[in-house]
């Protein structure tokens, strides 16, 4: 596969539309560890709504647990695009997966790969019409 074309872990080929590298506590100047962490969470579906708008599923990926009431450095997000639905009615579907590490990642095909291989698509993705 290309670069931007990797494979999940139902065996579906998906084209990487999009990625988004986020400072974790974007916004925030200070505060209370465990209240950042929890904000940033509660809010964090909307703000990849924001982020990626459109028609398109979305996966956030559990969160490391919580050591010493810390959060994670950054969040991660790849807009993919399948050109097969999911349904019997679609053209094609998409998701935005979501997940957390503690610094950038320096490979990112190699995540890329790491993490889509865990997600399956038909459980997350939305069909799209073109």
């Amino acid at each position: 596969m290309s670069a931007e074309r990797y494979v999940t872990a139902s065996g579906r080929a998906v084209l990487l539309e999009q990625f988004v590298l986020e400072r974790f506590a974007l916004g925030v100047l200070e505060g209370r560890p465990d209240i950042i962490r929890a904000r940033q969470l509660e809010e964090l579906p909307e703000r990849m709504r924001r982020r990626f708008p459109g028609r398109a599923g979305q996966l956030i990926l559990a969160p490391p647990p919580a050591i010493e009431s810390r959060y994670p450095a950054w969040i991660l997000a790849a807009a993919l695009h399948s050109f097969q639905a999911v349904g019997d009615d679609g053209h094609c579907s998409g998701l935005v997966v979501v997940w957390f590490a503690s610094e950038v990642p320096t490979d990112l095909p190699a995540v890329l790969r790491d993490v889509l291989g865990h997600v399956r698509w038909e459980e997350h993705a939305v069909d799209g019409w073109y």
